[in-house]
């Protein structure tokens, strides 16, 4: 039976990027103006100020807390209801000189992208909260002689949460082709795509963990 998601949150940013994940994903979505009420296979994502009013008929609810977790989290979490288990969830993260580019990549498509300051710690904790619920979870870092020292520091950091990370040749990187992905095309930033090209890499020969040659 076909899925289908509806959208029942009071937090814009949450509904803006759930909806953009089920357009990735294929999946036929509602935002409700009303009540809502159910029927077939449907999956109800809510937040606790609106879960109070969907019906008992909905077998299929997803509360999400935007105040606990991660964003990222809170989409593997819709990405687990929905195909049963999570994906090949891979954080591909581009290490530049002035901010990390980074895409989350699973069910084969880009389902959240964006930017941080070199010296955040803001994706490595919204990384470790959600490899805490996935543990299926990895990252990639990208990593060449001119920025080994950020990427190893970036690897240290995720290894203290139990992190499954590799260093990924940033060159080799570069010539992998972005085929199959849904999502790259909105990615209007080289940043961002060599992010992608990073994640798809950590399944490739040439990744490594740091000691390993």
């Amino acid at each position: 039976m076909r899925q289908h998601i509806v959208i029942w949150t009071s937090q814009p940013r949450l509904a803006g990027a759930l909806v953009e994940l089920a357009r990735l994903m294929g999946i036929s979505y509602t935002i409700p103006h009303g009540r809502v009420t159910c029927s077939g296979n449907m999956l109800v994502v809510a937040d606790p100020s609106t879960i109070e009013s969907v019906k008992e008929s909905c077998d299929r609810t997803l509360v999400i807390d935007t105040h606990t977790g991660s964003l990222i989290t809170h989409l593997l979490d819709v990405v687990k209801a929905i195909r049963g288990r999570v994906y090949e969830a891979i954080v591909g993260i581009d290490v530049g000189f002035s901010r990390l580019a980074y895409v989350v990549l699973s069910a084969g498509a880009v389902i959240y992208s964006g930017f941080e300051p070199l010296d955040s710690q803001q994706l490595i904790s919204s990384i470790c909260i959600a490899s805490k619920r996935h543990p299926e979870l990895t990252v990639a870092i990208g990593s060449s002689p001119a920025i080994l020292d950020r990427a190893l520091g970036i690897m240290e950091m995720l290894e203290v949460c139990n992190t499954r990370v590799y260093l990924v040749d940033e060159y080799r990187s570069n010539r992998t082709p972005l085929l199959g992905i849904k999502g790259i095309e909105r990615l209007g930033s080289d940043d961002l795509h060599a992010a992608a090209a990073i994640a798809l890499r950590v399944y490739m020969n040439g990744h490594r963990r740091r000691g390993q040659h």
